[in-house]
């Protein structure tokens, strides 16, 4: 019995709170080596060091995020990265790239600005900030705050007035477009990383004599992001646990 669920989703859990309870780190070992075995290596870590009771209360998803790609393609499009060599990214993450960096427009003009003048000396803290955020706010067009403020990260915090902009963006670029050109493809890639978290989530539930079922307030998903790159990014936010990686990298449950 496998306690994996796969979806294309827009939406994301209201499992926000305070920089005390909610935890971030990047990953940024070579491309197509982290993300994978990171999420693999935090299921079995969450399986095993969890009470039996909270076992019992997690169910691990497998999900491609669309407000979580139009922040990806505003970053891509703004810049991030755009010194690193094509043959070094994934197919998709070049392609869409490549389209994004060909954006022009009053909206994409004003996204470039607010992200030079949001962009930090680190690029993985630069994408970070833009992960929690993506990870924050609602559906296209409006991509609304999914909590209160005063619940909001603080590096969400500090891109304040980036909705407005992302909006802008998202209509001119046509990203919903996009998103539906490339929707395909990600699902494909939701299925592959399913494959090995389900794996991994049946062997470790046998190894404890626990079966992992669904409850509402504790899970653990993993985002497909292949704008994410060779940065996987975790989450914890209330008991829900998240990553977000690029499923071109290497996916092993050894």
């Amino acid at each position: 019995m496998s306690a994996v669920r796969t979806q294309s989703s827009s939406r994301h859990p209201r499992a926000f709170a305070s920089e005390s309870a909610g935890r971030s780190q990047t990953c940024g070992q070579p491309e197509y080596r982290c993300g994978g075995r990171l999420a693999i290596a935090l299921l079995v870590a969450w399986c095993v060091s969890a009470t039996p009771s909270a076992r019992a209360q997690t169910v691990a998803n497998v999900e491609a995020n669309q407000q979580l790609f139009a922040v990806l393609c505003a970053v891509h499009a703004a810049g991030y990265e755009s010194d690193v060599n094509p043959a070094v990214l994934s197919p998709l993450r070049a392609k869409l790239r490549a389209t994004l960096l060909a954006k022009q427009g009053p909206a994409t003009e004003a996204l470039r600005a607010f992200y030079r003048d949001h962009k930090r000396s680190d690029s993985a803290a630069t994408l970070s900030r833009y992960v929690s955020y993506g990870l924050s706010i609602g559906p296209p067009p409006k991509f609304d705050f999914l909590v209160i403020r005063d619940e909001l990260p603080p590096d969400v915090l500090a891109l304040e007035g980036f909705t407005d902009v992302l909006a802008d963006f998202y209509r001119e670029a046509e990203i919903e477009r996009l998103w539906a050109i490339v929707q395909p493809e990600y699902d494909n890639q939701v299925r592959r990383v399913e494959r090995t978290v389900a794996q991994t989530a049946y062997v470790a539930a046998g190894y404890l004599r626990e079966l992992l079922r669904p409850q509402q307030g504790r899970g653990f998903t993993v985002f497909v992001e292949p704008l994410a790159g060779r940065r996987s990014n975790f989450r914890n936010y209330g008991g829900r646990y998240l990553i977000v990686l690029d499923p071109a990298q290497e996916i092993s449950a050894e």
